[in-house]
């Protein structure tokens, strides 16, 4: 699942997660053939879920419900999904700044201020114990972006921090959990971290991916993550399908992971 020189190469794919090694658990297993006909059990790493304050709330909504809900705040070209953040108290001195970090931005991996939080505002955090809030549509966000936000005091000296991802991209078994998720790490070269999860240790599954006219079939069991970089040599945009399938079960579940310029469309908000 990681392009180089046009070739597969699954061994490169799996230093990142080792690297991770000692932050996080064992999951999960690969097995790798050997020229020799060999087969070796590879043991991959689960990354621990991330901490999140209990006193900062995402939520998602469809347009029909955010405009019943929210009428002031969605615009009505609002044609894809709502997001919502609500801080339910703040510390330090008011007023307050929202600063974001995302992938689609100048100078990644820096917080700049996106809006302030006065008391004329609809959502204003009066007191420092009032919830405070703001809406976002999905147009403009990447698949699988992950957004970090940050409500800061005038003073700079306190802060509350949220991440989370506005367009999930997901595969549900039918009673709702989660088997395949992929958060986008970066746009170009496009990177993703596949997270294969809620599966039991010793259920094996092959894992398949597709992406122009390249393919990589991988024997895998349990759950654990994996970083995939999708381009091809020679293309500059796609679809890369990444599908498992159980072994005991027969059934499959896929997550499609748009590459390189196939991105524009959703960076524009035409997706």
């Amino acid at each position: 699942m990681f392009r180089k020189a046009g070739l597969l190469n699954l061994i490169s794919l799996l230093t990142p997660c080792l690297a991770f090694a000692m932050q996080s658990v064992a999951g999960g297993s690969i097995f790798i053939q050997g020229e020799d006909g060999s087969v070796t059990e590879q043991e991959m790493y689960q990354s621990p879920e991330e901490k999140q304050d209990k006193t900062i709330k995402f939520e998602r909504f469809t347009k029909s419900e955010a405009l019943k809900k929210f009428p002031k705040w969605v615009a009505p070209d609002s044609f894809l999904g709502n997001w919502v953040i609500t801080f339910e108290s703040a510390e330090g001195v008011p007023p307050y700044t929202i600063q974001e970090k995302r992938i689609a931005q100048e100078n990644y991996g820096e917080f700049k201020q996106i809006r302030s939080i006065s008391i004329s505002d609809s959502c204003s955090l009066y007191t420092k114990t009032a919830p405070v809030g703001s809406i976002g549509p999905e147009r403009g966000i990447l698949p699988g972006e992950p957004i970090t936000w940050r409500l800061v005091s005038t003073d700079k000296t306190k802060f509350k921090e949220i991440k989370f991802i506005p367009r999930p991209i997901v595969a549900k078994n039918p009673a709702g959990t989660t088997l395949l998720e992929a958060e986008l790490q970066f746009a170009r070269p496009t990177t993703y971290k596949v997270l294969f999860k809620n599966i039991d240790r010793e259920r094996e599954f092959q894992c398949i991916s597709r992406s122009k006219d390249e393919t990589l079939s991988q024997r895998c069991k349990g759950s654990f993550d994996m970083i995939v970089s999708p381009e091809v040599i020679g293309a500059n945009e796609g679809i890369c399908n990444v599908e498992i399938k159980f072994k005991d079960s027969g059934e499959t579940y896929s997550i499609d992971l748009p590459w390189g310029e196939a991105l524009l469309p959703y960076l524009r908000g035409e997706k």
